[in-house]
């Protein structure tokens, strides 16, 4: 006699929303006509913390960005189907800085989860992306999207910026081109409302998102969005990672579905 082994519980599940906004000018304000406009925004959320170990040189471009550890970005996964030495979904997110168009981006990222490919390190939960731009008079709010109490959860997002406007960054007021914004839940978040605060440190805690001592979802949380972050870690260019913006995120109550 055979008996079943009992199945995993399912994840928990709670409806958040992400509100992105950007930061005032540090330092001598900048003459602007007009305000620099964010976006589109790629989210995308996965339920494991690391994709691969990284073996050098990978592991000192990351460390040469201030970021130790091992690959915890979705721009880590390794595979190369063209063979050109660039992996396919860091060359799909240097696409999409380059030309501000993320389909690509969305495309590839999709093709490598490991629903859709047996060698594919991206255990994609969702996928989602905003049309709308933010600025520094107003924010962006994406639509609900689902956290869970899985042992690993992570958020990141993409923020790109069409390089044709001629207003400035807050941070570098100098860097024109090559413009990209990135926050991640793989780094320690920094204290609420602090804007100053741009330290990038990997967080013990793989799940910010849930508190597995007090069996209960956050509430609240606050990530760092920073320009010159990814896809730079693996092509890192000449201008230095700096804190533009920030992303709060909170509970999506009026849709309370996925709970």
């Amino acid at each position: 006699l055979q008996v079943a082994a009992p199945a995993a519980p399912a994840a928990r599940r709670r409806a958040m929303q992400a509100r992105f906004s950007a930061l005032s000018f540090s330092g001598p304000v900048v003459p602007q006509a007009s305000e620099l406009l964010y976006g589109p925004v790629v989210v995308t959320t996965r339920t494991n913390f690391q994709l691969r170990s990284l073996a050098a040189p990978d592991a000192d471009e990351h460390a040469a960005h201030g970021v130790t550890g091992t690959g915890v970005f979705t721009i880590d996964d390794p595979a190369d189907e063209d063979r050109d030495a660039v992996p396919d979904v860091l060359a799909a997110a240097l696409a999409f800085r380059a030309d501000n168009a993320p389909q690509q981006y969305e495309r590839v990222v999709r093709a490598r989860s490991t629903a859709a490919a047996a060698d594919g390190t991206i255990e994609l939960s969702q996928l989602l992306r905003l049309n709308g731009r933010f600025s520094r008079s107003n924010e962006l709010l994406s639509p609900c999207f689902a956290a869970t109490d899985d042992a690993e959860f992570v958020f990141e997002a993409l923020v790109g910026i069409d390089d044709s406007q001629s207003a400035r960054l807050a941070s570098i007021h100098e860097q024109t081109d090559a413009r990209m914004l990135a926050a991640s839940s793989v780094f320690v978040p920094p204290p609420a409302g602090d804007a100053a605060a741009d330290e990038r440190v990997i967080s013990a805690d793989t799940n910010l998102f849930y508190d597995h001592a007090a069996g209960e979802f956050v509430d609240h949380l606050e990530l760092a969005l920073f320009v010159n972050l990814l896809p730079d870690i693996g092509t890192p260019g000449e201008h230095n990672t700096q804190r533009e913006g920030t992303v709060r995120i909170s509970a999506c109550d009026q849709f309370n579905y996925f709970m």
